[in-house]
């Protein structure tokens, strides 16, 4: 039976794939001043300006930009490699006897505004929403931008889960489509062979392959850079906020099916004590703490770098980790508010 915290997460999970919210932010703000008030929105322009407000009181803590030396668009471009390695994918689709390429990466309506953020950063590629299914997708399709936009980033920051994988494979269908030289029968048939090729089973990144246990902290930390390591949280991680009988527990927790090796690096990189743990119900691989000092850690390493709804989520967490220990009343407004938020 999958441990109460797991359950939580992942129903919460579910939640922010498939639903949107309706509420504003200022009764957010105005309860970190004692008082609650939640209205509807009227408009996400109006959201989005709202949360603007709060990512700009988090930017003063931006405590590693002197130490790698980024500007905002490497840094931008790591956040992506990792934002996809979390919620993206390399499709090779046929339609009308012609084969065709899609980066896509998919949120749920609620965070609609990361997909707005990464096309503005980007310069290309559209945004599609589904209110019905309450899902939106950020597309590129065109062959030339894929080849003079996306896979210079990609080759330049790798592809730390197994989807660098799918991205080679993604890669090759491109170069197969663009020569010239083939007829249109001989692409499909070298890309219907492409297609057949199936990843390995114990298949590891090439990124993180050389890194091992007893990989030095400094060696981890050249591969698993902390912009990368925003976006792929920003695209899978979960803050929660459990009750534990009178007072709460607060949980930082990763899932992935395929890639335990990846979530060891990244538990010697936030030094979280707890081990991965194999959850065989769910056949997915589990890195959790409610350890205080690391959580204290994460979220003195996490401050201000959130792009989407996860730096509204990240901030309500905060403060309930500031006043788990005194004040459970503000503790349990806040776990309201943040349930709200995801269920609404």
């Amino acid at each position: 039976m999958l441990p109460p915290s797991l359950i939580l997460f992942l129903f919460a999970a579910t939640i922010e794939n498939g639903a949107g919210t309706g509420w504003t932010l200022k009764g957010i703000r105005e309860f970190f001043y004692g008082d609650i008030e939640i209205s509807k929105l009227f408009s996400m322009r109006e959201r989005n300006k709202e949360i603007d407000i709060i990512d700009n009181d988090e930017k003063s803590n931006l405590n590693d930009d002197e130490k790698f030396k980024l500007n905002d668009n490497e840094k931008f471009k790591l956040w992506l490699v990792g934002f996809t390695d979390g919620d993206g994918s390399f499709v090779i689709t046929k339609s009308g006897g012609y084969y065709r390429l899609q980066y896509n990466l998919s949120q749920s309506i609620y965070n609609l505004r990361i997909l707005y953020y990464i096309k503005t950063m980007l310069g290309y590629g559209s945004v599609t929403k589904s209110v019905k299914q309450s899902w939106g997708n950020f597309r590129i399709t065109d062959r030339k931008v894929l080849n003079e936009v996306i896979f210079p980033i990609f080759d330049k920051y790798p592809l730390l889960t197994s989807k660098y994988y799918n991205y080679l494979k993604f890669k090759n269908a491109h170069s197969i489509l663009e020569d010239k030289n083939l007829s249109t029968p001989e692409k499909n048939r070298m890309v219907e062979e492409l297609l057949l090729k199936h990843m390995p089973s114990d298949y590891i990144s090439p990124a993180i392959k050389h890194l091992t246990l007893k990989t030095s902290y400094e060696e981890i930390a050249q591969v698993i850079n902390i912009y990368w390591l925003i976006g792929f949280v920003e695209a899978e991680g979960n803050f929660g906020i459990y009750p534990d009988r009178e007072w709460f527990n607060l949980e930082f927790t990763l899932v992935q099916k395929l890639d335990k090796s990846l979530l060891e690096l990244i538990k010697r990189f936030l030094h979280i004590p707890s081990n991965v743990r194999y959850n065989s119900s769910s056949n997915v691989h589990v890195l959790a703490t409610k350890n205080s000092r690391a959580i204290s850690s994460i979220i003195s390493l996490f401050s201000g770098k959130f792009k989407g709804m996860k730096s509204l989520e990240f901030k309500l967490w905060s403060k309930a980790n500031y006043y788990k220990n005194t004040r459970r009343d503000k503790v349990i407004k806040i776990r309201e508010i943040f349930y709200k938020l995801r269920n609404k």
